[in-house]
């Protein structure tokens, strides 16, 4: 799906899956050394967002979180063994897709917001950690101009709250779901 004479071809930069620790797929990094780069477009975004839920990346995360909540015995009446543990990982990644399609499809496309990454060089760890950090709360506009990451917070809480659709009746609570939010928008800070 990506790569030379792919998704960001000509104007944008070429897409390098370098991997974060070269282990894990990263679809969503601009490098440094670009500083004009085109919008993607509406497909484009969708693209996007179609890489990272599909990547070896989404289904190795989701199963370390369906492994902890296989160890905690997190929703007991989905059970131990292998189904409990299907249960857990069909859920995990579940929302992992949904995340990722609204986080960088669904709404960069309806708030003209650019869900890639533009690294930051040149800089020493702390600046370029905090910088990374950053980028869960300020994001690039299609026009180039830093703004609010509207499309990270409402993308994480709305897969959220959908969760609640599938997810057993004793974590339909509101702090339930305010800390799936929590760890939607963790896990993007992290990656």
């Amino acid at each position: 799906v990506l790569g030379a004479g792919g998704l960001l071809a000509q104007a944008n930069p070429p897409v390098q899956d370098n991997g974060i620790l070269r282990m894990l797929t990263n679809y969503r990094t601009v490098p440094d050394r670009y500083e004009f780069v085109k919008p993607l477009t509406s497909g484009e975004k969708l693209q996007l967002a179609a890489a990272a839920s599909f990547s070896p990346a989404a289904m190795l995360s989701a199963g370390l979180y369906a492994g902890f909540g296989q160890a905690e015995n997190r929703f007991p009446t989905w059970g131990q063994g292998g189904k409990g543990f299907a249960m857990r990982y069909g859920a995990a990644y579940t929302d992992q897709a949904i995340g990722a399609y609204l986080r960088e499809a669904v709404f960069p496309i309806v708030l003209h917001q650019d869900p890639r990454y533009f690294r930051m060089g040149g800089s020493g760890f702390v600046r370029r950690m905090s910088y990374a950090v950053s980028r869960v709360a300020v994001t690039r506009s299609d026009a180039g101009s830093n703004q609010a990451n509207y499309s990270e917070f409402l993308g994480a809480a709305t897969a959220a709250g959908i969760a609640n659709l599938y997810y057993p009746a004793e974590s339909r609570t509101v702090g339930y779901t305010m800390q799936k939010f929590g760890v939607q928008l963790a896990s993007g800070a992290l990656f």
